[in-house]
């Protein structure tokens, strides 16, 4: 079964992929964890890895306008929504 789902990219995420959003296909409709879908972006962006990966640090994801926990399993249906949420910084 394949799904497809959005991901969503905020702050300096959407700065070094220089767009606001991708669209994924995937194979499975359960991701091991948060890493899983930083691992996914990574492999469509492997150019910009050590730079995602220093802001990935600190990311957090949202499901559907809803925090995922960063260790637990994700379900994923058709047209969900996933965020990288970068830390907010007060200024």
């Amino acid at each position: 079964m394949v799904i497809k789902i959005k991901v969503f990219y905020y702050a300096s995420v959407k700065d070094i992929i220089k767009k606001p959003y991708d669209t994924f296909e995937l194979n499975t409709d359960t991701l091991e964890s948060t890493n899983s879908v930083f691992k996914m972006i990574l492999s469509k962006y492997s150019n910009d890895e050590k730079e995602l990966n220093e802001v990935f640090k600190n990311c957090i994801l949202s499901l559907n306008d809803e925090y995922i926990d960063k260790d637990k399993a994700i379900t994923l249906k058709e047209g969900d929504e996933l965020s990288v949420l970068p830390p907010i910084s007060a200024g």
